[in-house]
């Protein structure tokens, strides 16, 4: 290697590792967009627009439960402690498994594979998906709890909202 190469390739070095830095000086300079945080006002009427879309799918899913002659029990309160819940639908809060971790976490069980028998206290309906889907495939568990109810009287059947409110009553989310 002759003497002067070392030289030059030290020298590129140091003006490749000068643009490298000019490049990271101006780029360091460019704005970050950031979100503005929600007003209050902005999010609590988000709240309200999502209320009232649960409010109008529940108040659907009961026209439509009442059209195959099934009516949702009408409840106060819902208890969880030492009982049995299963879940049919489509839901807003989350996948199933997360239903059914949020119902373990108040004391509530769930059955095995979320299948209706008599050992069943609740049927929850979730209030997610498309109405004109609910009865091509899983009306069957909803029929099935119907005629558990006439039978032996329960289980009760509530809507994904009753749940829900308890749920957040009892401050899980």
């Amino acid at each position: 290697m002759p003497p002067g190469n070392g030289f030059r390739l030290a020298a590129r070095s140091r003006r490749a590792l000068l643009m490298l830095e000019t490049i990271l000086h101006h780029v360091s300079r460019i704005p970050v967009l950031r979100r503005r945080p929600e007003s209050k006002r902005g999010s609590f009427r988000e709240e309200q627009r999502k209320k009232d879309r649960y409010k109008k799918a529940s108040e659907e899913i009961e026209r439509e439960l009442k059209a195959h002659d099934i009516s949702p029990d009408k409840l106060r309160r819902l208890s969880f402690r030492g009982k049995t819940l299963a879940f049919t639908g489509e839901f807003r809060f989350g996948r199933r498994l997360e239903c059914e971790a949020a119902t373990r976490e108040l004391g509530g069980g769930t059955t095995p594979g979320g299948h209706v028998t008599r050992a069943v206290d609740f049927l929850v309906i979730g209030s997610g998906g498309n109405p004109n889907y609910r009865w091509g495939d899983y009306g069957n568990k909803t029929e099935l709890a119907a005629r558990l109810r006439h039978d032996y009287g329960r289980p009760k059947i509530v809507l994904e909202n009753l749940w829900r409110n308890e749920l957040a009553r009892r401050g899980v989310q």
